[in-house]
């Protein structure tokens, strides 16, 4: 009876084991098998996914900035208003410079307390220095405001290629003269043409002025020509008052010719 027991038990005890037993491997690849097979049915009903590259390249048109450099050191303004008679009237926007006023049209330049022919002034690349008594005509009166471009202060002790006497600082100033086409860029050939026309009046002195200034250029050549016409009576104060003589009158005509290569 003891060993019947026995055999009973160990047979109860080893049939749950078989219950629990791992599967063969022949199942595991069968598991694996029916799951590709169902993600290669969703790829097929799946709307394809196309990317395309785009293989023509578009041409950018040319940007061209224009601007001016300066040298350390300096202080550059621009005429934003062609309001102004006389281009001395500029200096009053410079730190440390001023206008030592000598008529409506002849103002002498002043810089950190010095002024006349202490203060150099260059007018396209040329010195000028004032021959009339009285300074009566001062280096930037040859220059009309409508038709300056720029004026370039040097702060401080001034290079020696300013110009010679530059105790008193040096003034740079420059015209307005158009530009050659594409403006030092190399592009295509072309031609340019730039154009101004202004005028003004004030009542102060019931004076009027006009000027007017076209070119035309291209690459390497460059044809312009300009005028001003100023005009004015002594200006009057506190109603009918006079101020004589403060009355004036000029004219100036310029034509020329530029080449670069």
């Amino acid at each position: 009876m003891n060993l019947k027991l026995k055999i009973a038990i160990a047979a109860a005890l080893a049939s749950p084991a078989q219950a629990f037993a791992v599967p063969p491997a022949d199942a595991d690849q069968q598991v694996v098998a029916e799951q590709q097979a169902v993600s290669e049915e969703q790829a097929a009903t799946e709307e394809p996914v196309s990317v395309q590259y785009a293989t023509d390249r578009e041409a950018l048109p040319t940007l061209i900035v224009e601007g001016n450099a300066t040298r350390p050191g300096t202080f550059g303004t621009v005429p934003d208003s062609t309001g102004l008679k006389d281009t001395a009237s500029l200096l009053k926007r410079v730190p440390g410079a001023n206008v030592n006023r000598n008529g409506p049209l002849t103002g002498i330049a002043q810089y950190r307390g010095m002024y006349g022919n202490r203060v150099n002034v260059q007018i396209e690349n040329s010195n000028f220095k004032e021959v009339g008594p009285n300074s009566m005509d001062p280096p930037l009166s040859h220059i009309p405001a409508p038709l300056t471009e720029s004026l370039q202060v040097f702060r401080g002790i001034a290079p020696v290629s300013s110009g010679i006497e530059t105790i008193g600082g040096s003034i740079i100033a420059k015209s307005r003269k158009g530009n050659f086409y594409g403006n030092g860029f190399k592009l295509t050939d072309g031609v340019e043409t730039n154009g101004l026309i202004t005028g003004g009046y004030s009542s102060v002195d019931d004076g009027w002025y006009t000027a007017g200034l076209a070119s035309i250029a291209t690459e390497n050549h460059k044809l312009y020509a300009s005028g001003v016409h100023q005009e004015g009576r002594d200006y009057f104060y506190k109603g009918d008052k006079k101020v004589r003589p403060t009355q004036y009158d000029r004219d100036l005509w310029n034509v020329g010719y530029g080449y670069q290569r």
